[in-house]
């Protein structure tokens, strides 16, 4: 940005006053030698030089004590004094020098109050109207200044017009020191908000590309690789040195500690680190706000990885100086909550990946027992009617083999048939998983929530389940986080050719009939869901007395009761 200049002119203010003085000493003292030039003399000449160099002095003078103000009245009552007794002996008001004499007023009144100013100018015009009486020997005093009234007139009015104009030019000062402060603060802004985009930019480009990497995080990745990458993102985005995620084992899983750090020589206390989160983490556990930490001689800046049905850890930077605290938390709070959607995305794909093993698994077991075992069972059978046809003991003695073996076969194939079937090998059911995931949310939340079915739920079409699960943590997670809700009921009620799917709870509800009310994303997609399974979808809730949903599921193949 370019400087600002008030004035085009770089002559100052002071610099103006002096050339005013020295042209009016040449003016006067070429008027004053040109008056009467056969009567030119040493006399003049000296007038003229003494005048020169009282000019120099006094502007030496006036420069030396600018800055004091009684200095400078007395500086101006002194050459008042001077430019009056000058007058005497060149003609007093008649005398050309008489407009020299306004360099003291001009100064008084640029420089000094108004005050100060107009009691200079009352002593000069008094003393050169007593000198003018003196010399002219008028009869009366008001006779000389009548004589001269349009003269003291001009000096009056010049008086006053040089006050206005320092007093505009004082303003103009102040506006300028203004809008060069103006000036100053913008171009600080200036800089700060360049630097402030340019971070931004860099922000962006960071959250970008993590994005793009957590749209290829399923749930083959390693809980590792998660950790290292958002740890790394964390101290990309906050530009710390350090940066570290702890993730816990509370879910079985392995309990670790991933880092990232600016250089390799930066010493980290792993160990030291892990068993005091760890400690923290039972003890008091920590919150979604971010909070300061100590952490092996290091200041971290901390927040939880949650979700609604688990804690998944702790994510922190180390706090240096030059780091924003409230944009770094933003920033923590952003991660934790991305870092805790790619997690949960995980563990859903890790049910999902289950279920569809069990469904495999079961439909494999439900075709040998419905064929091969059925075959076996037939020719057991008909091996055992054809021994009491025959006599031949050779023949009943192959015919006790084949028996024997097919029996063997048969027993091998029921073994078998119990591994596969997660009914009749007590793993882990559809029912199992949706209760598991209810007493997870219930216990994070302080909530009462009861899971009650009937029916066959294994019996379910796979498509179906997964759309059952994603209905119930939609409308489970709404009645937490939107409705208030303390105890929910959540009904499973399988039939022939569809499933019945009811959430209660006593939440605070909502007006239905409320104009301009438009249903939110959650709502939309379970709608959505309903109709995918050629369904219906209905809602029931009052204000104060909480919200019930019914959706119904066709199946799309036919189960068996």
């Amino acid at each position: 940005m370019k400087r600002i200049s008030l004035f085009q002119s770089t002559l100052k203010y002071k610099d103006i006053t002096n050339i005013y003085r020295f042209l009016s000493w040449f003016l006067t003292s070429l008027f004053f030698l040109l008056n009467s030039p056969s009567h030119f003399n040493v006399f003049k000449f000296t007038v003229v030089s003494l005048l020169f160099l009282s000019s120099l002095l006094i502007v030496w003078l006036y420069e030396k004590v600018r800055h004091i103000k009684w200095r400078i009245i007395v500086l101006l009552l002194v050459e008042m004094i001077g430019i009056s007794l000058l007058l005497i002996p060149t003609g007093a008001l008649d005398s050309p020098f008489l407009w020299y004499a306004l360099n003291p007023v001009l100064l008084a009144a640029s420089v000094l109050p108004a005050t100060y100013s107009w009691l200079i100018l009352m002593f000069y015009l008094g003393s050169t109207s007593v000198t003018s009486y003196i010399i002219t020997g008028a009869s009366m005093q008001f006779e000389v200044i009548g004589q001269h009234s349009p003269l003291l007139l001009v000096f009056i009015l010049t008086t006053l017009a040089v006050q206005l104009l320092s007093a505009a030019k004082k303003e103009l000062a102040i506006k300028n020191r203004q809008l060069e402060k103006q000036r100053r603060d913008l171009e600080s802004t200036n800089q700060k908000l360049e630097v402030s985009i340019r971070q931004n930019q860099e922000s962006i480009e960071h959250i970008m590309s993590l994005y793009q990497i957590t749209e290829g995080i399923t749930s083959k990745n390693s809980r590792e690789n998660v950790g290292k990458t958002f740890s790394e993102y964390a101290r990309l985005l906050s530009k710390s040195p350090l940066a570290f995620f702890w993730m816990s084992n509370d879910q079985g899983d392995k309990e670790n500690i991933y880092f990232s750090r600016k250089g390799k020589g930066l010493e980290v206390k792993i160990k030291e680190m892990n068993v005091n989160i760890k400690k923290s983490w039972i003890e008091s556990g920590f919150h979604h706000t971010p909070a300061k930490m100590h952490l092996s001689g290091k200041t971290f800046l901390v927040t939880t990885v949650t979700s609604t049905t688990r804690k998944f850890g702790v994510i922190g930077v180390e706090l240096a100086k030059s780091i924003d605290e409230q944009m770094l938390s933003k920033q923590l709070i952003f991660l934790a909550d991305l870092s805790s959607i790619v997690l949960e995305r995980i563990a859903y794909e890790d049910i999902n990946h289950k279920m569809i093993l069990l469904e495999e698994q079961n439909r494999i077991a439900n075709e040998i027992h419905d064929s091969v075992s059925q075959r076996l069972f037939s020719i057991v059978y008909g091996i055992h009617s054809l021994k009491r046809l025959t006599v031949d003991d050779n023949l009943l003695g192959q015919l006790s083999v084949i028996e024997e073996c097919s029996r063997e076969a048969a027993s091998e194939l029921r073994e078998c048939i119990y591994k596969l079937s997660s009914r009749k090998n007590s793993e882990k059911t559809f029912v199992d998983h949706l209760e598991t995931y209810l007493t997870q949310l219930s216990k994070l939340n302080e909530k009462t929530i009861n899971l009650v079915t009937s029916g066959d739920a294994e019996k379910i079409p796979f498509i179906e389940k997964q759309r059952i699960l994603r209905l119930v943590k939609e409308s489970v997670g709404n009645a937490i986080r939107h409705g208030n809700a303390t105890e929910l009921v959540v009904r499973l009620s399988v039939f022939q050719d569809h499933s019945m799917l009811e959430i209660e709870d006593d939440g605070s509800g909502f007006d239905l009939r409320k104009p301009g009310l438009k249903r939110g994303l959650g709502l939309q997609n379970m709608c959505d869901l309903a109709e995918l399974s050629k369904g219906s979808f209905k809602i029931h809730s009052q204000i104060g007395k909480g919200t019930k949903i019914n959706i119904k599921l066709s199946h799309s193949i036919t189960i068996a009761i």
